[in-house]
């Protein structure tokens, strides 16, 4: 009888060892609790970690369109804040996901990296008939600031040097990719 006592505690290290590792896995971490685009259910998973305010977040999200127009993801996108001012534009694009709009304002943002103030952003939001009142008041409050630093966390845990960081089914890939890189991909985990 001692004996499988004995078996069942090192069961019971074991998986709460493993849990542990899976829930401060940075990757895993970001699946979690998440504004994401696309299925939820899809088979394919792309994480990216970039920045409004950089070139090659900008010029990836070309090839991030692109695949979520091609095929059945689930895209979810983390705040890296590489400016000061890259924490408001992020914090803009969660005070759109409460209004259900992270998706328009996400395209409008990078679309308009190179001439982003406050006054643009909150254009942006007129243009995609956000509230307005709410809109402001939420990015200037900074309603979501731990939203903010918990992507920050998770950005500096990744090791990033280069952005953007994008994950396909847990591959990684750091910098700008060309668009058939992330096919392959893609394709590889369906």
């Amino acid at each position: 009888m001692k004996k499988y006592g004995f078996v069942i505690v090192i069961l019971i290290v074991l998986v709460v060892i493993i849990a542990y590792f899976i829930s401060t896995d940075p990757y895993n971490r970001a699946k979690r609790d998440r504004y994401f685009m696309g299925n939820e259910d899809a088979k394919t998973l792309i994480v990216e970690v970039g920045d409004y305010l950089d070139p090659t977040s900008a010029a990836s999200e070309e090839n991030m369109v692109k695949l979520r127009e091609e095929y059945d993801v689930k895209f979810i996108y983390v705040h890296y804040n590489s400016f000061n001012f890259s924490r408001t534009v992020a914090m803009a694009a969660e005070c759109a996901g409460v209004q259900k709009d992270f998706e328009l304002l996400h395209g409008k943002l990078f679309d308009n990296y190179l001439k982003l103030n406050l006054s643009v952003i909150y254009s942006l939001g007129k243009d995609i008939h956000l509230d307005r009142g709410e809109f402001e008041n939420c990015i200037s409050s900074e309603l979501y600031s731990k939203i903010i630093d918990r992507d920050y966390d998770l950005s500096s845990s990744l090791d990033i040097s280069v952005l953007p960081v994008v994950f396909i089914n847990g591959e990684r890939f750091d910098g700008l990719r060309n668009y058939s890189v992330y096919q392959e991909a893609v394709e590889k985990g369906l």
